[in-house]
């Protein structure tokens, strides 16, 4: 399959998830993101580059806001 196939039917399916969390009341605050590898190299868990920042820019665009690890201690430590 084209790469850009596989990020169209990727997209169909995160948004199709996000929509039944909604009707039944699963919505929540955060989400976290974990990437296996950011490069070439062709491994099965890994995206390349440019697929990532796509991924990004439509995060953002889409009204999407980014904390750092460190944001998050000190929301749990109360700060």
């Amino acid at each position: 399959m084209k790469k850009s196939l596989i990020f169209t039917i990727r997209r169909a399916i995160y948004k199709t998830l996000h929509l039944f969390d909604r009707l039944f009341g699963r919505e929540t605050d955060m989400f976290v993101l974990c990437y296996h590898g950011i490069d070439s190299s062709g491994f099965r868990y890994s995206i390349s580059l440019e697929v990532f920042k796509k991924q990004i820019n439509y995060l953002k665009t889409s009204g999407y806001s980014f904390v750092t690890t460190e944001d998050i201690l000190d929301f749990c430590q109360g700060f």
